[in-house]
């Protein structure tokens, strides 16, 4: 862990180093993430309902070119799932309802990712791909504490997406964008079971 860890921090400190000679662009982001975490038992696999989140961010640009940039973003993320219980009569089987509970886990996120950009006048499409590092901050659930107590603190994934820039001004860039973030390490893992996050995000921002 300590070597994956430090893989990062320098490639990390080889991308900025590498173009300092370019005028960074810092940027925003704020949306929502729809989260799901897949609880794989040895024998089953429990189906949950995903769980709608924050998602803030702040962003680097390192790179001053139209079409190729490297991004440095830095969020604070919400995920997690949401399970359905139903409720029965004291007398019987019988069904009178279902409870939903809410259980999500926070982490702030550091994915540096590749991004290449078609320009106009007006608008900017873009492609994002990257690797993901994500460090767990706290959770909030009422009946799933003894699991994600043990869930790591730092798990590793990837984000890929599209967005597009609008071309209104000179000072500023307003986007719009969607990304999927997958977990290639679990959150949990026993013999008897194993969790994994993945999420797919919805996200308007603006860079400077």
């Amino acid at each position: 862990m300590r070597k994956q860890l430090f893989a990062i921090a320098i490639l990390s400190f080889t991308v900025a180093n590498s173009f300092a000679q370019s005028t960074p662009r810092l940027g925003v982001k704020f949306g929502v993430s729809f989260s799901e975490q897949q609880f794989k038992y040895t024998a089953f696999s429990s189906d949950f309902n995903r769980i709608a989140g924050a998602n803030g961010a702040l962003s680097v640009e390192w790179i001053s070119h139209p079409h190729f940039n490297i991004l440095t973003e830095f969020h604070f993320i919400q995920k997690g799932m949401t399970e359905k219980q139903i409720e029965t009569t004291e007398s019987g089987p019988e069904p009178t309802g279902a409870l939903t509970f809410k259980n999500r886990v926070n982490y702030f996120s550091v994915p540096i990712l590749a991004k290449m950009s078609l320009t106009n006048k007006t608008i900017s499409p873009y492609l994002i791909a990257g690797p993901r590092v994500d460090f767990k901050l706290g959770y909030e659930s009422a009946f799933l504490g003894e699991v994600y107590d043990q869930f790591k603190t730092i798990t590793f994934g990837a984000s890929v997406g599209i967005g597009s820039e609008l071309n209104v001004g000179q000072n500023f860039t307003p986007l719009l964008e969607v990304r999927y973030s997958p977990d290639f390490t679990n959150s949990y893992s026993t013999d008897l079971l194993t969790v994994k996050n993945q999420s797919l995000q919805f996200l308007v921002g603006v860079k400077f």
